[in-house]
């Protein structure tokens, strides 16, 4: 089988497979990740938006390529949203009016939108937008790097805005790096940038061009404040007039000259107080640990060394403890817990499956999408069909039986939510997800770690699906 991948914009590519075409998704770095993933994501679907036209974009398989796995659709021949920083005149205002149209005939047809990202976007030719479905998205993002994610989501996202106004955020960010070559911030790391997002409001665009008109810097610093009202509708008038009347203005050589000196005393006073204020934050944190270590020098004495180890949760459990931990973390979507429990890599697949599905349900949750039903919630409440936006994820009926010196076998079933066969086409709200399960014996091998028992090997010994679908 020839396979190639062309990128598009990071984790976004078309995928040419024996000479057929299709657009493809990153959504896992590795095989290991995938377990599960695939029903959580094989019956979403994205949108083509022309218009008030709107037309769905469909999973049609997954494959591996170069050790990374794919979601892959129809062909689509679109351009990332980067394209409109490199569009010359009134186009990227024309551009950017049509994304808030379709944006709005989403929201107009209760369809909700993606979180806003360069890379869950696609422009489809001039009059048409893709909208990648959110949780793709959200499984793209979880195999992406911190680099990525900086890149194209944490530098034109707001942290604490969502729907329609985390968009019109996001619509804002691309008008500003238009106007100002930049984005609104950036950071070093995600936590940085959300950092800076919050606490440092963007200079005015005129301060890089003085030529831009008064009108249109203040209608975007307006978008990119949060406390502002700012709706899709807002956009629309906005960017139809600028793609008519232009967004410049002339301006004297004094005036130049006086908003170049102002755009670079902002930018110092900005970024002093920015780091002042990281630095006090940071060493508050430090002047407590310390405080924290006087007062234990004081009580304990010799203690401080071990406090500050922070040792694992699983010290002092006993070997069939420790495997019931790691299961029963399964559950509650507790990564860090199953990660006490292991070393040497084991679970490793599992525990990926769980750190996914945290942020695809973060993700849904965080834009009114759906909750999120624990397995065991589930089965206690008699098996009860889901309704729409719910789904289902853990294990039930667990038992650890000894399998001979420092092995033990798990005995379990485990419960996954799936897209129901036939799922709606059109778009408007979806169908209830059907809960899928299989039975599972595994074979753990433990260690004595000094202080704590661990995990280092799991072995499955059988896997089946169970007789029913609830």
């Amino acid at each position: 089988m020839a396979v190639s991948l062309e990128p598009i914009v990071n984790g976004v590519g078309r995928l040419i497979v024996d000479g057929r075409e299709h657009l493809c998704v990153r959504v896992a770095s590795h095989r290991k990740s995938l377990a599960g993933l695939l029903n959580e994501i094989r019956g979403e679907k994205g949108w083509i938006v022309r218009g008030e036209e709107v037309a769905p974009w469909e999973i049609e398989g997954f494959l591996e390529h170069e050790r990374a796995i794919y979601a892959h659709g129809p062909a689509v021949a679109g351009d990332p949203l980067t394209h409109l920083f490199t569009l010359p005149g009134a186009e990227p205002w024309k551009r950017l009016a049509r994304l808030a149209k379709d944006a709005a005939t989403l929201v107009g047809r209760a369809v909700p939108l993606p979180r806003p990202q360069l890379s869950g976007i696609l422009t489809v030719g001039a009059e048409a937008h893709l909208f990648l479905p959110d949780p793709i998205l959200a499984a793209a993002w979880a195999a992406a790097t911190e680099e990525e994610r900086i890149a194209i989501a944490e530098s034109w996202n707001h942290p604490d805005l969502s729907g329609e106004r985390a968009f019109c955020y996001f619509i804002g960010a691309l008008a500003y790096r238009i106007l100002s070559r930049r984005p609104p911030h950036t950071g070093q790391s995600e936590e940085e940038a959300r950092a800076r997002a919050r606490e440092q409001e963007p200079v005015s665009p005129r301060l890089d061009d003085p030529g831009i008109a008064p009108e249109v810097a203040e209608t975007v610093l307006r978008a990119l404040s949060p406390r502002a009202s700012f709706t899709l509708a807002d956009w629309q008038a906005a960017l139809g007039r600028w793609s008519v009347d232009g967004v410049r203005q002339e301006v004297t050589e004094g005036e130049r000259k006086q908003l170049v000196e102002q755009a670079g005393r902002l930018r110092r006073r900005s970024e002093v107080a920015f780091q002042r204020k990281s630095f006090l934050q940071r060493n508050w944190t430090t002047i407590a640990i310390v405080a924290a270590a006087v007062v234990v020098v004081g009580l304990i004495g010799g203690s401080i060394l071990k406090n500050a180890l922070k040792p694992r949760i699983t010290v002092g459990m006993t070997r069939e403890q420790v495997v019931h931990l790691y299961y029963a973390s399964m559950d509650s979507l507790d990564s860090q817990a199953m990660q006490n429990c292991v070393i040497d890599g084991a679970g490793r697949g599992a525990i990926n499956q769980v750190e996914t599905l945290f942020v695809i349900n973060r993700v849904r949750e965080g834009y009114g999408q759906g909750t999120f039903l624990p397995a065991s919630q589930w089965k206690q409440k008699g098996e009860p069909p889901l309704k729409t936006g719910q789904s289902v994820f853990g294990i039930t009926d667990l038992a650890v039986s000894p399998a001979g010196g420092n092995e033990f076998l798990a005995r379990y079933e485990k419960w996954v939510s799936i897209p129901p066969k036939g799922a709606g086409e059109g778009p408007g709200p979806v169908e209830p997800l059907q809960v899928v399960g299989t039975a599972h014996v595994d074979r753990l091998y433990l260690k004595d770690e000094r202080t704590f028992w661990a995990i280092y090997r799991i072995d499955v010994v059988e896997e089946g699906p169970l007789s029913s679908t609830k």
